[in-house]
C-alpha cells in the first residue's frame, strides 16, 4: 500500500493522482524475461513441438523476443523433427516419444479455426501443400478439416434438419476402408454431443 506521502492532493485536500517520482512504473528487465520465458513454456505445453517462429506467429511478439525466450528455457527443451524440420518440446513430455503408435487410424473432425491449425506459422506438418487452398481459400476463413493421424485428408460440412445431422465429407483422395470404423465413431460422437441422429455423405474426390 502507498503511504499518504506518495499522493498529491488538490487545494481541498482530496487525493489527485500518484506521484510518478515515488515509485517505478516500469517492470524490471528480469521480470520481463521471466514473463517471456513463462509464455514460451505455456505455449509449448499447449502446442509443442514448435519453434520460436511459431510462437511469434501465434503471439504477435517480435521474433527476437521469442528466440530470446527459447534460450531462457533451453535446458527444459528437447529437439525433435517434425516434417523434416527441427522443433522443440518440453522435456516433461519426452516420455511420449517412447509410446507405441496407436494401431487403428485416429480420425477427427476439426471445426473451423481449430487451434491445431492456428497455433503455428506454417501448417505443412498437417496440411499437404497441394491441398492448402482447399482448407484456406483466402479471406481469413478456414474450412472444417477431416484429420487422420494428424494429417488433413479432406474437408467437411454439416447440414441439420430438425433432429438429424448430415455430415458431408469432401476427401482429397479416395479414403481407405480401414477409416470407416473411426470415421463412424467420430460422427456418432458428434451426434451425441449435439443430441441428434447423424448420417454420412461422402463426395467423391475430384
Amino acid at each position: 500500500m502507498n503511504s499518504s506521502s506518495n499522493w498529491l492532493t488538490t487545494a481541498s485536500g482530496s487525493p489527485a493522482r500518484p506521484d510518478p517520482t515515488s515509485y517505478s512504473m516500469q517492470h524490471s528487465k528480469e521480470s520481463s524475461e521471466s514473463a517471456f520465458a513463462e509464455l514460451a513454456r505455456r505455449y509449448l505445453k499447449a502446442y509443442g513441438p514448435a519453434t520460436p517462429e511459431d510462437l511469434a506467429a501465434w503471439s504477435g511478439m517480435p521474433i527476437s523476443k521469442t528466440r530470446a525466450a527459447w534460450q531462457l528455457i533451453a535446458d527444459q527443451l528437447i529437439e525433435v523433427e517434425i516434417a523434416g524440420q527441427p522443433a522443440w518440446m518440453l522435456k516433461t513430455y519426452e516420455k511420449w516419444l517412447d509410446e507405441p503408435p496407436i494401431p487403428a487410424p485416429v480420425v477427427r473432425l476439426l471445426p473451423s479455426f481449430d487451434t491445431y491449425l492456428l497455433g503455428y506459422k506454417k501448417r505443412d506438418f498437417a496440411v499437404p501443400p497441394q491441398h492448402a487452398r482447399r482448407i484456406n481459400a483466402g479471406g481469413g476463413l478456414l474450412n472444417p478439416v477431416l484429420l487422420v493421424d494428424g494429417l488433413a485428408v479432406g474437408t467437411w460440412k454439416s447440414k441439420q434438419q430438425k433432429q438429424r445431422l448430415e455430415v458431408i465429407l469432401q476427401p482429397f483422395d479416395q479414403l481407405p476402408p480401414d477409416l470407416q470404423p473411426g470415421l463412424q465413431a467420430e460422427i456418432t460422437d458428434l451426434g451425441r454431443f449435439l443430441g441428434v441422429e447423424t448420417a454420412l455423405q461422402v463426395i467423391p474426390p475430384p
